[in-house]
């Protein structure tokens, strides 16, 4: 999973700006939320936040996608979005607990579910947050660490984008990438996890 970033061209920031003044001047004129037959600018995909060991909540990490055809899961313009990460790496510290979220994307289009495995608990089984909102997992001030993690996402969204991650586990590091539901991570070895990456890529039609 490689990060890919660069800057984007002016034209590519006025046809944002243009789509993002029209589909606001739609809502506050009709109070209708644009459908899955618009092409949208989400605002932003991924929106990911960690509380770390000793450190508590961090920053959050935003990806800031090109302009897609949501009928179709089509580049439009712009470049492909990078991955959000959250976490440490070579510190030692347990991740603790996960906001995860899509962005600005209509809500009648789905959302995700996210499932966390904790130390001392198990798993937590999925929880759910529509698009445009975050959904926690996890516990803070307990002192345990998440261990593997499982994320989908559902509705029509989910027919138009796969949701990979991998996490970074103790004295492993990195893990492979798993994709829609699959664990990342460790179950049953007592290994904290202290990072993970997560992006969302336009399926294949």
């Amino acid at each position: 999973m490689s990060n890919m970033t660069g800057k984007k061209k002016a034209p590519f920031r006025k046809l944002i700006s243009s789509i993002t003044a029209a589909l606001t001047a739609t809502v506050m004129l009709t109070g209708n939320v644009p459908t899955a037959d618009a092409a949208v600018d989400p605002g932003h995909t991924l929106s990911v936040k960690a509380h770390v060991q000793n450190l508590g909540w961090m920053e959050q990490d935003i990806s800031y996608p090109p302009v897609f055809d949501l009928r179709t899961g089509k580049l439009i313009e712009g470049e492909v979005e990078r991955d959000v990460e959250a976490g440490t790496t070579g510190r030692a510290l347990r991740l603790e607990s996960l906001e995860i979220g899509i962005g600005s994307i209509p809500k009648e289009m789905g959302g995700i579910m996210v499932n966390a495995h904790v130390s001392h608990i198990g798993w937590q089984g999925y929880k759910t947050a529509p698009c445009g909102s975050t959904v926690t997992v996890g516990t803070t001030g307990r002192g345990l660490a998440i261990e593997a993690i499982q994320i989908k996402l559902y509705g029509k969204i989910a027919e138009l984008f796969s949701i990979q991650y991998k996490v970074h586990s103790a004295y492993i590091g990195w893990g492979s990438v798993c994709r829609d539901g699959q664990t990342a991570g460790t179950v049953g070895e007592g290994r904290r996890a202290e990072a993970i990456r997560i992006r969302m890529v336009p399926r294949k039609k």
